[in-house]
């Protein structure tokens, strides 16, 4: 067994950060040698490599409480680089107490990075250590970098400080986002309502989270409150395309009695995504006393798929809270769906198939699960959890009932377009064909419109020949996507002419890919988290996993990336959604920059 001083000269020399991490992972226990230590601190100070200098501060994280001395000695260093350096590394050892004395040291540092840097490494201490130093640091003439570290920290902690505190930073350009949110979570309504009417859409977005935030957690509220440019206000921001303004907005309406929220939100063509608002929102009007079923009902009239599938969901969560059962179902109690059950399903969920829910997801739950519960004869939660952990079959079918299956033909164009003009050419360049896995494919439109494009490569001699490989979770998603037959809920808008062209018209209307794209893309069912499933894949060039990862636990998700790295070829390339980055999480590829947006690279050989 490798001693721990060559293990950690390793990790410093090793340029994959990856592999780095292992090294690191597997360094035996006890103290290093000073000569390595002296080694570290070098490798901190090149200004010539960025990667040393990371490899530095993780293996300095590594060496634990033996490196604290030698870390306070830098925070003096003439470099104001090698001391944020040094706070990043404090950051990594926030779980030893003995780094937070030299994070307070670091955070009357002259430069305001470091200081920043410093706020950030308390604010992952416990609250009750982090919260009053970080509230310390709003107070006047502390210039708007250092606030807004200090507010971000409070926020990141769901610490509470004096409203007066908060008020002070509200006109920042800087900081007004983040001190107007954390005054809604308060309940300090009054002090957002001027900030619904500013032109700014920043300071709109932060008074209209910090609304719904404060609501959430049972501050007052007078529906009087919201005048008519305050109501028009809430229902652009449900059209923006920032989804988290979009249900926060839904969810002030709906607190307000007003289901117009559930209305506008049915236009959005990322529907899915808000339906954990939209569920919130009709439970909380009944909660208040409000009529739900003729507004939807209402709705339902105006609508078409694939909104008519939402709101009809919608109703039957209503009735079944209301104690009716579906409209087509006899009278029957709500079951009961009690805090430690709902628990216990959503650690199934995480643990079976990788799948996040938060306490907002419960209405949407209930009413995906209801009629298992009921096909099943479960009279509670608990029961029907105690039976997928011993059913194989229906832990499939519950699976699939609350797993998001939106997608639809050219999804995304942006990532389409850089599969067209950026990845395809240089992927094909070499003239051996693309294989290409779509990773949580639902009912198959994706796999076909990456297909689509690659035939017109091909056509155009771009790439000489390719394959599609589809997999979802969902056996009936995958049912769908074998048999090929697409009707209206499948396009969002009309199809270009070149793109009709990939299709046939079958006799009642519905859309088939042409046999020559249908017969080389297979499916095949697949749990994205069942390692040894996906061990057994092959390699291949390119992988698309666009809107999956918002999904996943985060543990979830680190696991599919490292499996994605592993059966991507050396200079194969991952496509995500438009919604999803690796910017700011460790994850092993490079980046692929395209025209519009970015992809992400295996750049080993």
């Amino acid at each position: 067994m490798a001693d721990i001083d060559d293990v950690l000269l390793r990790a410093l020399g090793e340029g994959d950060p990856a592999r780095r991490r292992r090294l690191l992972a597997s360094a035996p226990s006890g103290p290093c040698a000073s000569s390595t230590v002296a080694r570290i601190v070098q490798a901190l100070h090149d200004d010539t490599d960025v990667g040393i200098r990371t490899a530095a501060m993780e293996v300095f994280a590594a060496v634990g409480e033996q490196a604290l001395p030698v870390l306070d000695g830098l925070l003096d260093d003439p470099q104001a680089g090698v001391r944020r350096l040094v706070v990043d590394v404090l950051c990594l050892m926030t779980t030893t107490p003995k780094a937070l004395p030299l994070l307070r040291r670091a955070m009357v540092d002259q430069s305001l990075a470091v200081r920043s840097a410093a706020l950030e490494g308390i604010a992952r201490f416990d609250a009750a250590i982090a919260a009053p130093i970080l509230a310390d640091q709003l107070i006047a003439g502390v210039p708007a970098a250092v606030a807004l570290a200090a507010l971000l920290g409070i926020e990141q902690l769901q610490a509470s400080v004096p409203p007066s505190s908060l008020r002070r930073w509200v006109d920042d350009p800087l900081t007004a986002g983040v001190a107007l949110r954390l005054l809604g979570r308060a309940g300090e309504f009054g002090d957002l309502m001027p900030a619904m009417s500013s032109p700014s859409r920043l300071r709109v977005r932060a008074a209209v989270i910090g609304l719904a935030d404060g609501l959430e957690r049972g501050r007052r509220f007078t529906p009087g409150m919201l005048d008519a440019t305050t109501r028009a206000r809430l229902a652009a921001s449900i059209g923006e395309a920032d989804v988290d303004a979009a249900a926060a907005a839904v969810g002030v309406l709906a607190h307000a009695g007003d289901l117009g929220g559930v209305a506008a939100a049915l236009g959005r063509n990322d529907l899915t995504r808000l339906l954990p608002a939209m569920h919130r929102a009709v439970a909380v009007a009944q909660g208040l006393g409000v009529a739900v079923e003729p507004a939807l009902s209402a709705m339902a009239a105006v609508t078409t798929l694939p909104a008519l599938d939402v709101v009809k969901e919608l109703q039957d969560a209503a009735r079944r809270r209301a104690g009716r059962g579906a409209a087509d179902a006899p009278p029957t109690a709500p079951a009961v769906f009690s805090t430690a059950a709902y628990a216990s399903l959503t650690a199934w969920l995480a643990r079976e198939a990788g799948l996040a829910f938060g306490e907002d997801a419960r209405s949407r739950l209930e009413a995906r699960l209801m009629p298992r519960l009921e096909a099943r004869g479960a009279t509670t939660l608990g029961e029907y959890v105690e039976l997928l952990q011993r059913d194989p079959d229906e832990a499939v079918t519950a699976i699939d009932a609350v797993t998001v299956h939106e997608t639809y033909f050219f999804r995304e164009p942006a990532s389409l377009e850089g599969l067209r003009d950026d990845i395809g050419p240089a992927l094909g360049a070499g003239g051996r064909p693309i294989h290409v896995w779509s990773a949580g494919c639902s009912s198959g439109e994706e796999p076909y419109t990456v297909g689509m494009i690659l035939t017109a490569l091909e056509r155009e001699g771009r790439c000489r020949a390719w394959d599609v490989l589809g997999t979802d979770v969902s056996p009936a998603s995958i049912a769908h996507a074998r048999r090929g037959v697409y009707g209206p809920r499948s396009f969002r808008s009309r199809l270009t002419p070149n793109e009709a062209a990939s299709f046939e018209q079958l006799a009642d209307g519905a859309l088939m890919p042409r046999a020559n794209i249908r017969d080389r893309v297979r499916f095949a069912t697949l749990n994205l988290v069942d390692t040894a499933a996906v061990s057994r894949l092959p390699l291949f060039d390119l992988i698309f996993c666009r809107n999956v990862l918002i999904y996943l636990t985060p543990a979830a998700r680190g696991l599919v990336l490292q499996a994605f790295f592993r059966h991507l070829r050396p200079g194969g390339a991952l496509v995500l959604g438009h919604s999803e980055s690796l910017l700011h999480v460790e994850n092993p590829f490079g980046i692929w920059p395209l025209k519009r947006g970015l992809a992400y690279r295996r750049g080993d050989a």
